[in-house]
């Protein structure tokens, strides 16, 4: 269920310990096939920190997307929309953070008993 619903990108060399997309969830895959292997080799060579994978992929390994790790030009591979509400909640949670900073020396002032 979780291989066709939920995000996934294919899993490089480095990762060992990366979940397999197997049918049973059997855990990491024994081998490779040769295309396979080519295919992992070139992954290592782009920018890209994660390559998305299509939904119900098993032919090559495949994880899920970490929630922290996942960098902010990544989120471009779920579209336009989902960029872009991250990053302005991400702006909006800093100006609302200065915002309260600001706030301090008068709720210090309001809750003293010279008011």
């Amino acid at each position: 269920f979780e291989h066709v619903v939920l995000p996934r990108h294919f899993v490089r060399s480095e990762d060992a310990t990366a979940p397999s997309s197997s049918d049973g969830g059997g855990g990491i895959r024994q081998s490779l096939t040769k295309t396979a292997s080519v295919f992992t080799m070139s992954l290592e060579k782009t920018n890209d920190k994660y390559q998305r994978a299509e939904p119900g992929e098993t032919e090559r390994p495949t994880a899920l997307y970490p929630i922290w790790d996942t960098p902010e030009e990544q989120l471009a591979d779920f579209g336009i929309g989902v960029g872009l509400y991250f990053n302005s909640l991400k702006v909006l949670s800093i100006i609302l953070a200065v915002a309260g900073l600001i706030c301090i020396p008068a709720m210090k002032f309001y809750s003293g008993t010279e008011y």
